[in-house]
């Protein structure tokens, strides 16, 4: 999992949205009750992935915001949840862009990876949440890729335990650094070590 940089203001429907419906939901946006919450939502999605450099926000996973049946949004603080601080369904930094997490396989795959044991992103983290092996509010329990480190300070350890590439570090980056973000961003820059560390910070990234 890779640290996530989001665009801080929201996209300017989702702000014209929710000054008109302070109270609105996610599901009646998305489900276009009020006039351009359809759109909203779509630009939500389209935003996240932009942001997102086009990988899951969880797995890495290459994903496209106009593919709606392997791409949507997901809350990491339970949409459903209501307080005066906030209206989590939505909050623009409540909002990933994830992948469908092993929800669309297709039969065959399945018979391969079986359902529910493979699921995985949200898909096996709302499937903990129904079997009550995960609280609704998961935070402490699972990472928010908004609150990692761009530099975390493990990278040296996963080294240690052999996570070194075969071939000459700045040919593998020229390879798979060429664009960002390459897909399975964390386990290349752990295999990469300090290459990877390097290459980074000389490209100023944040997220």
């Amino acid at each position: 999992m890779k640290r996530l940089y989001k665009s801080p203001l929201a996209p300017a429907r989702l702000q014209v949205y929710l000054q008109a419906n302070p109270h609105g939901t996610w599901q009646a946006m998305q489900g276009g009750v009020a006039p351009d919450g359809r759109q909203s939502a779509l630009d939500c999605r389209k935003q996240a992935v932009q942001d997102q450099h086009g990988l899951c926000a969880y797995c890495e996973r290459r994903i496209s915001a106009s593919d709606p049946l392997h791409c949507r949004v997901e809350h990491f603080h339970p949409k459903s949840h209501v307080d005066s601080s906030s209206n989590w369904g939505l909050d623009w930094q409540n909002m990933l862009a994830v992948c469908d997490g092993g929800e669309r396989s297709s039969e065959n795959e399945q018979k391969t990876h079986p359902l529910p044991a493979n699921l995985s992103c949200d898909a096996h983290k709302n499937h903990a949440i129904q079997k009550n092996r995960l609280p609704e509010q998961c935070e402490g329990f699972l990472i928010n890729p908004l609150e990692l480190p761009s530099f975390p300070r493990n990278k040296k350890v996963l080294r240690k335990k052999g996570f070194s590439p075969q071939q000459a570090p700045e040919k593998l980056i020229e390879r798979y650094f060429s664009t960002p973000w390459p897909e399975f961003f964390t386990t290349l820059r752990c295999c990469l070590g300090q290459a990877a560390e390097d290459h980074l910070r000389s490209v100023n990234y944040q997220g």
